[in-house]
């Protein structure tokens, strides 16, 4: 059992691509293997987000998400980046109904979990959920009117209560 857990990715995947074909009659000679281009915790987390401008871009139906919603997340990103010193990356993904979602979860802190959706027309709300399960909300808004709210419940996950 040590072994598999030593496995590289690239191995693992052979493997999976070996049981597959042996299945349907391929040789695992035939097998080649691609590295995939390793992400940085500098690169653009917003990279690859123009492929999300077209409608039904999930394939059930999604809005697109707009390039003025992807500029408003940057602006956002910009904004939090200096917290992000002393708090992990968010996830950040799209929405099916055209938003931006950033994601943190926490075991053990004050906050346990805390969600900020851009919304098109550069308007953002937020939630987030305290150890004792208490969900707290920031009402949707402008950008430039919330960032006081986020800055604060930033601060918290980032600093404590």
């Amino acid at each position: 059992m040590a072994r598999q857990a030593n496995r590289t990715n690239a191995e693992f995947a052979k493997m999976i691509y070996y049981l597959r074909d042996s299945m349907l009659g391929f040789s695992s000679s035939e097998i080649t293997t691609v590295p995939l281009p390793a992400r940085t915790k500098a690169s653009d987390p917003f990279e690859g987000f123009d492929l999300y401008a077209q409608p039904n871009w999930d394939g059930f139906d999604a809005l697109p998400v707009l390039p003025e919603t992807v500029a408003t997340a940057k602006d956002l990103y910009r904004f939090i980046e200096p917290e992000l010193r002393d708090l992990k990356r968010p996830n950040i993904a799209p929405g099916s109904d055209g938003t931006i979602g950033f994601e943190w979860h926490y075991r053990g802190a004050e906050i346990k979990k805390l969600f900020i959706e851009v919304q098109p027309g550069r308007q953002v709300r937020a939630y987030w959920v305290r150890s004792n399960g208490v969900i707290e909300r920031l009402p949707r808004g402008d950008l430039a009117n919330a960032l006081p709210g986020l800055q604060r419940i930033l601060s918290i996950l980032a600093h404590g209560a």
